[in-house]
């Protein structure tokens, strides 16, 4: 299956993100988190939204922190979003050489899910109650949400970056 694949391109992707936060924006920085981001959505197309913790970190390099620059803010969002698309196509061609197609699945996939999976129920009730209690266990679980609140007490501006994927995901 692809999720193996999609998730280690999704924490590569995030960890490529964090480090345009952490260690400074640079061309190829910020280039190879877009690559990643692509390549992860390319694998399974919901982890696109990795490319979210990206968008934010270039943001606080950029406008959030001083001194504040809205040219480079555009300059890396736009370097970021040309690169996931073209890793995104060179991954998944067929998004244009066959674009009705491949937005026509898209669409029937997301209906599909829109619905509940399976016998699963929406989103964070049934990760809540089965997946994530019995694929993690309680204490994995308990210690995430201790750890992730715990972030947003102490440094709020690095947990809007590092929850911005997991959250929505």
């Amino acid at each position: 299956v692809t999720d193996v694949p999609a998730t280690f391109l999704a924490v590569c992707a995030f960890w490529a993100g964090l480090r345009c936060a952490t260690s400074g924006l640079t061309t190829g920085r910020v280039a190879i988190a877009g690559a990643l981001c692509g390549l992860s959505a390319s694998t399974k197309y919901n982890t696109v939204l990795v490319v979210l913790p990206a968008v934010l970190a270039l943001l606080s390099q950029t406008i959030w922190n001083q001194p504040r620059s809205i040219g480079l803010a555009v300059r890396a969002l736009a370097l970021l979003l040309v690169c996931a698309t073209m890793a995104f196509l060179v991954g998944t061609p067929y998004a244009v050489l066959d674009h009705q197609t491949f937005l026509a699945a898209v669409t029937g996939v997301r209906h599909h899910l829109a619905n509940g999976h399976v016998v699963m129920a929406r989103g964070w009730t049934y990760h809540a109650m089965f997946t994530l209690r019995y694929g993690l266990g309680i204490p994995l679980v308990v210690t995430a949400i201790v750890g992730g609140c715990w972030l947003v007490a102490r440094q709020p501006q690095a947990a809007v970056i590092v929850l911005a994927f997991p959250i929505p995901y």
